[in-house]
């Protein structure tokens, strides 16, 4: 039996643009009488790329959680230094 616990898809452009990009965001629980497994990816795509992060056989879900909040904390300081004021031109 599999439970769906988390299915988000946002669209990273407006509609008004003519130019594709996705963000997927998902997890799912495959459990039956012997074991519970979790399977869980992220998804970032364009008009021409995509990066597909799945929790790999080997990881643990921690494992995930750790590589999820690196990503996380470089996506915010590449922003943060995007937003500065010197670095604008």
């Amino acid at each position: 039996m599999s439970k769906r616990i988390y299915n988000k898809r946002v669209w990273l452009n407006p509609e008004s643009c003519s130019y594709t990009g996705s963000l997927i965001a998902y997890h799912e629980r495959y459990e039956n009488w012997r074991s519970k497994e979790d399977y869980m990816y992220l998804e970032i795509a364009d008009c021409r790329h995509k990066i597909s992060l799945h929790c790999a056989d080997h990881e643990t879900k921690d494992d995930f959680l750790v590589k999820m909040k690196l990503i996380r904390d470089e996506l915010n300081s590449f922003i943060d230094r995007l937003e500065e004021k010197d670095n604008r031109k």
